[in-house]
């Protein structure tokens, strides 16, 4: 063997050390990282996935490819949190972001109610001294120091920890309330509950710890309402669960047929529900509207008729009873596709004709709901013909992987915190964003908290699932956080009007 040919395999040989000395220095890096940062868990087939951008989030007609979807760039609500141990004090919202859980305009509120109908539904009214005032919070903080003499940090942006702690509410009581096909507790095969394990903890400060009865004192004689979809309705049993701990015997009573909310004969369920607290007369009602928009048939005769979707047309069950409203929380989007509208045999109609430009453009055909549904809502709180505080929620992510709902789309891995910095995504809705920005309406963002919580779906384990599901969550779960996010804004503005009175 030449010199020349020593001299290049000594060369090789070293260059293959160099490698498999590298190599294993990186493989040692990742194992101290997953040490110090999740001792259960390391790599798996959804760690690899979610390293990459999570595509599925949003429904396919308002995915990126979409030519009506926006850049999902979001700015934080910046609000202060109480001390341990203080009563609440007056919060200010931060003058160098915009606000997120926060009025998108400076417009005055309403400061009363226009006197109800005798024709509307009404409970008897009960002594506010008949309840214990709300309790000091409990939550610590260390918030952030703002641009100018404001102090505060954003509930929305944060991290999911794990948690200790039980949920408010167990999955396997709270029946009254809880569908069983989201009661995960109760699916055989589900090999563990881990996702009932985590919480949400922002950046800088602690959300403050919700209490069923402050909640329900801030609502004393008072109506709550939630109109949307299956995910909304998701949002009201969790409320509901939490505010009663999950026990079937809570003094409620279903305050439902005076809103009209019964089964109609051959109807799967009624068209929504209605709760009475008794002790505070604090009604919580969900009623079901996919789009928000008012739906016509166009030939009451005919049993297959098609039917108006009437885009510029507040659904009428709001019309009818917005004014005995005090909170309304919105939501719509994943039934904006082709397949629903074709299903549904809805037609679009603005200014009560169709419109055949929004039947070819449906997620043009959202946005002009939502806008114009926006401009009805700030119209009528300007015109003090409404006192209700109204949110509309942004879009509840979707986690397919490997496919689509139909095409063995899948969400049954664990979650891994370790994981959710290396995964990007949509950090709002920014059709819903745009709609409500300039109005009195408030923007309820769950969309950036929800985005990394893709092992908190039913998934396949669901019996009467065909595939995997992997839109709908879990009970207790994920959106036990948005009502927490809630809660924080009712704190929020109550320490505002506190601080202004």
């Amino acid at each position: 063997m030449g010199a020349g040919e020593t001299e290049h395999g000594a060369v090789l040989r070293w260059g293959a050390r160099r490698l498999m000395l590298i190599s294993m220095a990186m493989v040692g890096s990742m194992f101290a990282v997953a040490i110090c940062t999740d001792t259960f868990a390391f790599f798996s087939a959804a760690s690899a996935r979610n390293i990459l951008r999570i595509s599925s989030i949003l429904p396919p007609t308002l995915s990126p490819s979409s030519p009506s979807e926006l850049v999902f760039s979001v700015p934080p609500l910046t609000v202060s949190s109480p001390q341990k141990g203080a009563p609440f004090q007056p919060t200010s919202l931060s003058k160098s972001l915009p606000p997120l859980l926060a009025y998108s305009s400076e417009r005055s509120v309403p400061s009363g109610l226009a006197p109800l109908s005798s024709s509307l539904p009404q409970s008897p009214s009960v002594p506010l001294a008949s309840v214990s005032p709300p309790s000091p919070s409990t939550s610590s903080s260390s918030s952030l120091e703002g641009s100018s003499t404001t102090f505060g940090c954003s509930y929305t942006e944060g991290r999911w920890v794990k948690n200790e702690r039980k949920p408010f509410y167990s999955g396997e009581s709270c029946k009254t309330w809880l569908s069983e096909m989201w009661a995960c507790r109760l699916m055989p095969g589900r090999p563990n509950f881990n996702y009932e394990g985590f919480r949400w903890q922002p950046d800088g400060c602690n959300l403050p710890e919700f209490s069923s009865r402050d909640f329900l004192y801030m609502m004393q004689n008072k109506v709550v309402v939630f109109v949307g979809d299956s995910i909304g309705r998701q949002q009201y049993q969790s409320l509901m669960c939490m505010l009663t701990g999950g026990d079937d015997e809570a003094p409620v009573e279903d305050a439902a047929a005076p809103y009209g909310l019964v089964k109609r004969p051959g109807a799967i369920r009624p068209d929504g529900y209605a709760q009475r607290f008794k002790e505070t007369n604090t009604t919580i009602i969900f009623y079901w509207s996919v789009t928000l928009c008012e739906v016509q048939p166009l030939n009451v005769s005919d049993p297959n008729t098609e039917y108006a979707l009437h885009l510029d047309r507040p659904v009428t069950f709001i019309q009818k009873y917005l004014r005995i409203m005090d909170m309304l929380i919105l939501n719509t989007g994943h039934h904006w596709n082709r397949g629903k509208m074709e299903l549904n045999k809805w037609m679009m109609h603005v200014d009560g004709k169709p419109n055949a430009t929004y039947a070819r453009d449906i997620g043009s055909a959202r946005e002009l709901a939502l806008h114009k549904l926006a401009e009805w809502l700030h119209q009528k709180k300007e015109k003090n013909l409404t006192n209700a505080e109204v949110y509309m929620r942004s879009l509840s992510p979707r986690h397919f992987f490997d496919g689509e709902w139909n095409t063995g789309g899948r969400c049954d891995e664990d979650f891994m915190p370790m994981m959710q910095h290396n995964i990007t995504g949509p950090g709002s809705d920014p059709v819903i964003e745009s709609a409500v920005s300039g109005t009195s309406l408030r923007l309820l963002n769950i969309t950036y908290v929800s985005q990394f919580r893709y092992d908190g779906h039913v998934s396949k384990y669901w019996r009467n699932t065909k595939g995997q599901d992997c839109l709908h969550w879990c009970l207790p779960g994920v959106p036990d956080v948005w009502n927490e996010l809630l809660y924080a804004d009712m704190v929020s503005q109550q320490n505002k009007q506190r601080g202004t009175s």
